[in-house]
This record gives C-alpha cells, structure tokens and sequence, in this order.
C-alpha cells in the first residue's frame, strides 16, 4: 500500500501542491484506480489520482 510520503513524493515530482485533505483523497482514490488499471506502475497511479482530486476541485 501506498504512504501519504509516496503522494507527496509524485505531487513534487509533477509540480503538484497538495493539501492534507487531497493526500487523503489520493489516498482513498488509489485502490480503485489501481484496480481499474492493473498494469499501470504505483506512482502513475498516485499521478492519475492526483490529477482526479485536482479536476475534482475545479469542477466544485
């Protein structure tokens, strides 16, 4: 299972600001999309989710 420092860690490698309540979305997110995308690596899952709570966001 992913941490909160792995989506971080992606967040900072994409430019990404992340605030407590996005980690836990991320967070919660992850299973899901990982099971939706089985052959895809953690971190572009993190990536995918990250962007998901970011359009998430904007559509508010």
């Amino acid at each position: 299972m992913i941490t909160r420092i792995d989506v971080i860690e992606v967040a900072n490698q994409i430019g990404k600001s992340l605030t407590e309540s996005d980690i836990d979305e991320v967070l919660a997110q992850y299973p899901n999309e990982q099971d939706n995308d089985p052959t895809a690596t953690w971190n572009l899952v993190v990536e995918n989710c990250i962007y998901n709570v970011e359009n998430e966001k904007d559509n508010e």
